[in-house]
């Protein structure tokens, strides 16, 4: 549920049911400013504070969060979350995508993306790898991941570029570059050789005028390869 704010940010209070949504009551305190995620019934995480805001876990239901610290790889002075919260895998390890960088004249730069895995819950969390891409920072899509198991990653950048690591970020490939892919919001992977990719983009055919919003939807059979089209039916 939103509440009001005195910045651009909005952000809400948490509740939950125990009766299949009969009754609510809310859950502690906070500035909750995007997703929330639990990964058994007291653990979970959440997006708090201005976007790119940070993240908080809670071990105690959401009666209390606090921050997630993570190691920064070298060089880097921050890490943004961009929606991304940690991805639980089969065995109960968790997997982050964090995107990191440093303050500049022009705010928060990056190219790279950094993952880290966790074994215990999200008490403590450890570099697995990065992964550099110059077009992470642009502006005309997000950068979309997709966690299979606990070893294979994908990747889809702004531009197109799918990367694929499957020894846990160890080492990545760029499996292919394809142009429909550009301005990608979302990608998920069923398996290692088939997933899905959401594109959307906007536009005006004159000055504020004639604008429109569009989305597409791509599928992969190879592993990101090759992707096609999903044709869907007319709103």
């Amino acid at each position: 549920m939103e509440g009001p704010s005195s910045s651009a940010t909005t952000w809400g209070y948490l509740y939950s049911t125990s009766d299949a949504g009969r009754t609510w009551g809310r859950l502690g305190s906070g500035s909750f400013s995007g997703p929330v995620s639990f990964v058994t019934d007291g653990d979970g995480f959440a997006l708090t504070g201005p976007q790119p805001g940070g993240l908080e876990v809670t071990h105690d239901a959401g009666e209390s969060w606090t921050p997630v610290e993570l190691a920064l790889p070298p060089g880097e002075t921050g890490a943004v979350y961009d929606d991304a919260l940690p991805v639980a895998v089969a065995g109960g390890d968790l997997v982050l995508p964090a995107i990191v960088g440093g303050e500049t004249d022009q705010g928060f730069v990056s190219s790279t993306l950094a993952f880290y895995t966790a074994t215990d819950l999200g008490v403590t969390w450890q570099l697995a790898g990065t992964l550099s891409d110059p077009t992470f920072g642009q502006d005309s899509g997000d950068v979309a991941v997709a966690v299979v198991d606990a070893r294979t990653w994908f990747v889809v950048s702004p531009a197109g570029g799918v990367h694929e690591t499957i020894d846990g970020g160890l080492s990545w490939t760029t499996v292919a570059t394809v142009p429909d892919l550009h301005g990608v919001v979302e990608a998920s992977f069923g398996s290692p050789t088939v997933g899905w990719a959401l594109v959307a983009g906007h536009g005006c055919t004159g000055n504020k005028a004639g604008c429109s919003t569009w989305s597409e939807v791509f599928r992969t059979i190879d592993g990101g390869r090759t992707w096609s089209a999903v044709p869907l039916p007319s709103p």
